[in-house]
């Protein structure tokens, strides 16, 4: 039966690890629906302890097939949903780590998944770092209120561009790419984004950026590329936790002299700029481990600055666009022509 069938949504966690207080809310929003949980421990040997102390354990079996993923033969218990179980993941800071199952700590479980009258409700794969909810509309309600990053497979309708912008911002997403090859222009909105961390804008009509931009002061790295923007209109220097700037493929006809001012900067491509003038200044940046620019004139920059720009130079070739996005992903793109909004590989 499929989702659409049951009136579910598919909800899958962003790849940003969850703080704590996320963590949190998400382990108590389970454990209030549920009425069993499932939890795997990986069999070693014969000799495979069942340490469950304090836990009622219902039933257990061994299997390589678990709620999420195929592979070593592994013990899955089902266990109660009661206040001892709960005070096991109440210590719990990372959603995908291992569960103490006894007092010392030595033995472990993963793989938690939660259960509403024999219907899966949450699933964890620790491995894979994915977690996933099957939700009907108020349960939906509910979770979206915990402000968890999350996206939705089968949403009720398709949210535009803004409208994504703003359930980033309400869901305090850490990374965000924009792809769309249409896209002249980005929403000023883009400015609530205050708790991003890695920002990835891909357009061939872009031509101007929002001066919002600059309010995203926790950007540690930063990928706009090639478009027909020919002048940054945000201060960049005020971003000064970039530790990565990628701005390859514009067509800046003026260096953005904000960029000399990046102390944390260690990584900088710029290679396709139609700047003549590259800044020495660009040495003061103590960080910079790799340094990509167009090609310079020998005979316009002094010889500290050439050894500086041949010593910073990446041995390997730069990841294109379709690398990151990987081939299924960019075929459906360009046959599209429509934007994504996307946190990690996930689409929103």
């Amino acid at each position: 039966m499929s989702l659409e069938n049951q009136g579910k949504l598919l909800v899958e966690l962003a790849e940003e690890k969850l703080r704590e207080d996320k963590v949190k809310g998400l382990i108590q929003f389970c454990l209030n629906q549920s009425d069993e949980i499932v939890i795997c421990q990986l069999k070693l040997g014969n000799e495979s302890k069942q340490v469950l102390k304090h836990v009622q354990v219902i039933k257990c079996k061994e299997t390589n097939k678990t709620h999420c993923t195929r592979g070593p033969l592994t013990i899955v218990y089902y266990i109660k949903n009661d206040y001892n179980i709960k005070q096991k993941f109440d210590k719990l800071k990372d959603i995908y780590a291992p569960i103490c199952l006894d007092e010392k700590g030595e033995e472990t479980g993963e793989d938690p998944a939660f259960y509403i009258n024999g219907e899966l409700l949450c699933s964890i794969c620790s491995h894979e770092k994915m977690g996933r909810l099957f939700l009907d509309e108020s349960q939906y309600k509910e979770f979206h209120s915990l402000r968890i990053p999350h996206s939705i497979f089968n949403p009720p309708k398709q949210l535009s561009l803004e409208e994504s912008i703003e359930e980033y911002a309400y869901q305090e997403r850490e990374s965000l790419s924009i792809t769309d090859l249409n896209l002249q222009f980005i929403p000023e909105n883009i400015g609530k984004l205050t708790n991003l961390k890695k920002l990835e804008i891909f357009s061939h009509e872009l031509v101007c950026l929002p001066v919002a931009l600059e309010k995203l002061t926790e950007l540690e790295y930063l990928r706009i590329t090639g478009n027909k923007v020919e002048s940054l209109e945000f201060d960049i220097s005020k971003l000064q936790n970039l530790k990565g700037l990628d701005l390859s493929g514009m067509p800046l006809k003026l260096f953005p002299s904000g960029i000399t001012e990046l102390a944390q900067l260690q990584e900088l491509y710029l290679d396709g700029l139609k700047v003549n003038e590259i800044p020495e200044t660009l040495m003061k940046l103590r960080h910079l481990k790799v340094l990509v620019l167009p090609e310079i004139d020998v005979n316009r920059h002094s010889p500290a600055f050439i050894d500086f720009a041949e010593r910073l130079k990446p041995k390997t070739a730069g990841i294109s666009l379709k690398d990151v996005l990987g081939e299924e992903v960019w075929n459906n793109i360009i046959e599209s022509g429509n934007y994504v909004v996307m946190g990690g590989n996930k689409w929103m």
